[in-house]
């Protein structure tokens, strides 16, 4: 290998290095690959309650705090049938999340734009479980 070359790669190794410890470039591939990505209340379109009543101002922005909030548990990978008594969120960019609570814990199904659906469970969600406090059953 040539001296020129050598000095390349080692350049290169090096602006790779950096790109890769910034956490700014490490932020942002966190949160396109998260699977309970925060909601932006500037992005909710609607949610609607289980009895199929639009939330008020006051109880959306309660509904965006807790779900924020809420600890992510881990991904549902088992087939499960649809959520019943299940909260409906609807973005702007054509999402939609399904949030019920379930045996133990909040059960959330995101289906995209494109309809990839993605369920995955939150630790505790009060004003969907119905407990004033967090904490599992």
């Amino acid at each position: 290998m040539s001296y020129t070359a050598s000095w390349i790669g080692h350049i290169l190794a090096g602006l790779l290095g950096t790109l890769l410890s910034v956490s700014i470039f490490y932020k942002t591939l966190e949160r396109w690959f998260a699977v309970h990505r925060k909601l932006d209340g500037a992005r909710v379109k609607t949610v609607i309650d289980p009895a199929g009543r639009p939330l008020t101002p006051a109880e959306l922005e309660t509904f965006i705090r807790q779900f924020n909030e809420a600890p992510f548990l881990g991904v549902n990978r088992r087939e499960a049938g649809p959520l019943t008594d299940a909260w409906r969120v609807e973005l702007t960019d054509g999402q939609t999340l399904w949030v019920a609570s379930g045996d133990r814990f909040v059960e959330v199904k995101r289906v995209g734009g494109r309809g990839k659906t993605r369920r995955y469970w939150l630790l505790d969600m009060p004003m969907v479980t119905g407990r004033e406090s967090g904490g599992a059953r």
